[in-house]
């Protein structure tokens, strides 16, 4: 696949640096002066990834990701490089839906591989062949119920509509995997806590997963959880998928964990993280529910589990909490008369 990339950029220097660093790439590059002229070209074709700068004439970088994400389906991968670098601009732009962030003057290494990372993620459309994984009886013994959500660009505009109406008395433990770099997940981690009744914290090494909290995967570490589903590990594994932390990595040991007592959850996103591992979840007796490509920002990724056909449901983003507490009360259910018996 040749990427078709739009870069947003007033300054000439800065312009030509990144056309010859994406020459090195084989991408298809179009060069804009701002933000109202690269939305123009948006309207007039498909991009798979949009490069801004922030500050430029007519439209800057924050607006022009805004006006992207409230009106392109499905989004470009959204880079932005600008001159402005701390913690306060890197959260306002992942408010403004930026997947990823890097600061001027450009590490031209580095901006390719980030680059190079996207359309691999982005080139990752093939339909996946499972292979041979039969309904195994549980082994699993958990403490309580697990859901594992999978999301990555989009995610941090669904996942908090996703889990809007989950009550904080929930008898289910959350994780998710959201790609993401690490400070981005660190800013998503706060305004995630501030928006759900659930408590949102950053997974840690051996913490014991708790019932009503949700567990956020960390920046460049896989998330998973031993095979007593007692305690969190975080480990820097290769790369699954193209990404780490991958959801894949997270969903295979859920599934050894929990069994039957897991719901697989896999919303918007790029590329085909948490395929194989919702087929893991599936196996174990399981239950996989994928978002409807419809409502996705990204439809790649629901649409991908979809394929293999291991989801048991297809959700709209809209009716996702009441699906997973459905979901989740029958379980709870059946763990409890587990126990007793």
């Amino acid at each position: 696949m040749r990427a078709r990339i739009l870069v947003a950029e007033d300054n000439h220097v800065n312009a030509t640096v990144f056309r010859r660093a994406l020459a090195l790439l084989d991408c298809e590059v179009t060069i804009t002066r701002d933000g109202a002229q690269a939305l123009e070209e948006l309207e007039r074709q498909r991009f798979d990834i949009l490069i801004t700068d922030w500050m430029m004439p007519q439209m800057d970088g924050i607006e022009l990701i805004q006006r992207v994400r409230a009106t392109a389906r499905p989004w470009p991968f959204m880079l932005m490089v600008t001159a402005i670098d701390s913690a306060e601009a890197k959260e306002r732009a992942l408010d403004a839906g930026a997947d990823d962030y890097m600061a001027k003057p450009i590490d031209v290494v580095a901006f390719q591989r980030m680059v190079s990372d996207a359309i691999a993620r982005i080139s990752d459309t093939a339909p996946i062949k499972l292979p041979p994984l039969r309904l195994l009886p549980s082994q699993a013994k958990p403490d309580v119920v697990a859901v594992v959500i999978a999301c990555s660009t989009g995610g941090p505009q669904s996942l908090p509509k996703a889990l809007a109406g989950i009550p904080a008395n929930v008898p289910a433990t959350f994780m998710v995997v959201q790609h993401a770099p690490e400070w981005a997940l660190e800013a998503f981690s706060t305004r995630l806590n501030s928006s759900l009744d659930l408590t949102v914290m950053q997974a840690d090494e051996n913490t014991t997963p708790l019932p009503g909290t949700l567990y956020l995967a960390r920046g460049d570490r896989h998330l998973s959880i031993s095979k007593n589903g007692r305690h969190l590990k975080l480990d820097d594994a290769p790369k699954e998928n193209y990404v780490r932390p991958a959801a894949d990595v997270l969903f295979r040991s859920a599934a050894a964990a929990y069994g039957e007592f897991c719901v697989a959850v896999i919303l918007t996103g790029l590329g085909r993280d948490g395929t194989l591992g919702a087929a893991h979840v599936a196996a174990a007796g399981g239950r996989v529910i994928a978002e409807d490509p419809v409502t996705a920002n990204m439809p790649f990724m629901p649409q991908s589990v979809l394929e293999v056909g291991v989801a048991k449901e297809t959700v709209p983003l809209a009716g996702m909490s009441e699906a997973i507490m459905k979901h989740v009360i029958e379980l709870d259910r059946a763990l409890r008369m587990r126990k007793a018996s």
